[in-house]
């Protein structure tokens, strides 16, 4: 059985940081902005399919969107609202960001898969 220690991290692609270590998403510009507009129109949707390849920023952009939420509660006065949010980008040294990426945010809960000793290596199921 191997050791926690010697496992890969199942969401992290070789030579990459971890998604939610990204400084910020790259290639998802559509996504954002479908995500920021619907924020800034206070129509959220319940849920949020992110699909495609490997690789291509699905679970960045889900920290970064997770990091966001929490750094923008809902307002509850609409007359001293803050501005419409115009990126999801949050300063480095913000907060939710460094405890996001200690895994210490309290509103965001990191779940993975289970790691399965009995199959190839490198598979996750």
């Amino acid at each position: 059985m191997s050791e926690p220690d010697e496992r890969p991290e199942p969401d992290r692609i070789d030579g990459a940081p971890h998604p939610r270590m990204a400084p910020r998403v790259i290639g998802q510009d559509t996504a954002q902005a479908a995500f920021l507009d619907a924020f800034n129109a206070d129509r959220m949707h319940h849920g949020w399919l992110i699909a495609g390849p490997r690789g291509v920023g699905k679970a960045t952009l889900a920290w970064t969107i997770a990091r966001f939420l929490r750094a923008h509660p809902p307002a509850t006065d609409a007359l001293f609202a803050p501005p419409p949010a115009t990126s999801l980008d949050l300063p480095e040294d913000h907060p939710v960001v460094a405890q996001a990426r200690a895994l210490s945010e309290p509103g965001i809960f990191l779940l993975r898969r289970g790691w399965n000793d009995k199959v190839k290596p490198g598979r996750l199921y």
